[in-house]
């Protein structure tokens, strides 16, 4: 199995618990400095995990073009390009979307960081339970 799903996984596991934690942080409406310092790593975990997957993926796109495999060069061009690419797209947009939370303006709010998460989950499960049309 490759490596970027078994972190895909552990990602799904660790965005799970990063929405259950906004949720708890905002129902029990804690002030926002010790919000902000509860937040602090998981979000910096959870950016680690994403930035693994991209750089898996890039790395990934890097071997197809400079190895020469024909094959395996065009299967990511039918990736990129191809009838299913909104699918390929909504997915890099998962994964690149939690890089805002580096920035200490989107991290400190709860519910930032729950859209966030939110909105990351539900765009890389379309890879897990892909949809089809037909």
């Amino acid at each position: 199995m490759p490596l970027y799903i078994e972190y895909g996984l552990l990602l799904s596991f660790i965005n799970i618990a990063l929405i259950a934690l906004c949720i708890v942080l905002l129902l029990k409406k804690i002030t926002p400095e010790t919000s902000k310092r509860i937040l602090l790593y998981p979000c910096l975990i959870f950016v680690i995990f994403c930035g693994i997957l991209i750089y898996s993926y890039l790395s990934d796109l890097f071997i197809a073009y400079y190895s020469g495999a024909k094959y395996e060069l065009e299967a990511h061009k039918l990736r990129i390009e191809g009838p299913y690419a909104w699918h390929y797209r909504m997915y890099l947009l998962g994964i690149t979307l939690p890089l805002f939370l580096i920035l200490p303006k989107y991290r400190s709010v709860p519910k930032i960081v729950l859209i966030i998460a939110s909105t990351s989950l539900a765009l890389r499960l379309f890879d897990y339970f892909p949809i089809t049309l037909n």
